[in-house]
């Protein structure tokens, strides 16, 4: 009897420490945890995603949405979830990069809390201006900046994001000085900038494409790494002589901290294809997306350059959560 425990408990915990396989993974459905609402252009885009993924993975894939505080609920949410590799969650650069020097504390930590798998996709923002306003082009608002101090004003969804960042990233960039003006809706921003509240901004092309092709809107730079292929005669802040004006929200895949390299692996490699689908590029290039090749080797020194970098344009302006 006693031996038969024995060889019963040796193989117990053979089974238990043996490392583990992705052989069988996933075996059961996997949730994309998107810490935005439903009908979010994060959201939208991860429908196009999960459906994709799915056929890569052999397994469905279905999104739980978790709004709140910015993707903090979300991202909460997803750092406490089991390491098992069925709760991936959509890590954007605001909660990913941004928040940790925006806010003074988080229920999570970017770098401790999440097994980093891959970056997705990018989108840069391109600085429009109304079409009323004395400059036609970077050089001349610049200099028109100069000559005028303070008496251009920009508008962004609020202290810290994005938009806001991008703004003062500029200014630091050119030492000209610009009044912000931060808007509940962007929505709201939108109307006033073309009715002439505002003199400039920085947007999304995907949401200005429309009114910059009509004229009520004059693109002066995109904050990219090239010329976007949608707006291929606006030039990048680098061809104008400013290559460190970049800036661009980027989306990420990320599991709680834990899970089983085997699980990691297998899984980023099913991101990989899903992101190279043609039906994905085909999405991202409507959208003004460029797809990054940022996988799990990668992806932690990224995180890291964004994170110092953020950091330094948000001590300066003096940015805080809203």
């Amino acid at each position: 009897m006693k031996a038969w425990a024995l060889l019963a408990t040796a193989l117990f915990l053979t089974a238990v420490t043996s490392p583990v396989s992705a052989n069988d993974y996933p075996d059961r459905t996997v949730t994309l945890v998107v810490p935005f609402s439903p009908g979010s252009a994060a959201d939208n885009s991860m429908r196009v995603f999960t459906r994709i993924l799915s056929q890569k993975l052999g397994q469905t894939v279905v999104i739980d949405n978790k709004p709140g505080a910015g993707g903090i609920i979300g991202m909460e949410y997803g750092a406490n979830s089991k390491p098992d590799g069925y709760t991936l969650i959509f890590g954007s650069s605001g909660p990913m990069a941004t928040y940790v020097s925006l806010y003074k504390t988080l229920s999570y930590d970017p770098v401790k809390s999440f097994k980093l798998v891959r970056v997705g996709a990018a989108n840069p923002y391109v600085m429009v201006a109304n079409p009323s306003r004395p400059y036609k082009t970077l050089a001349e608002f610049i200099d028109y900046a100069r000559k005028n101090p303070d008496k251009i004003n920009y508008g962004s969804p609020g202290s810290g994001t994005s938009n806001h960042l991008a703004a003062e990233m500029l200014q630091s960039m050119t030492g000209i000085k610009l009044t912000h003006v931060p808007y509940k809706s962007s929505t709201a921003q939108q109307a006033d900038l073309l009715a002439g509240v505002l003199d400039v901004s920085f947007e999304f092309p995907s949401g200005s494409r429309a009114n910059i092709e009509a004229g009520r809107l004059i693109p002066l730079a995109m904050a990219s790494e090239k010329r976007m292929a949608n707006f291929p005669n606006v030039p990048t802040f680098a061809e104008l002589g400013y290559p460190d004006m970049k800036i661009a929200a980027w989306s990420s895949f990320v599991l709680p901290a834990g899970t089983p390299e085997p699980i990691v692996k297998k899984l980023d490699a099913a991101i990989a294809e899903t992101l190279k689908d043609k039906a994905m590029t085909d999405y991202y290039a409507i959208g003004d997306s460029l797809v990054m090749d940022i996988g799990p080797d990668k992806y932690p020194e990224f995180l890291a350059s964004e994170i110092a970098r953020l950091k330094v344009v948000i001590e300066r302006s003096g940015a805080k959560a809203n």
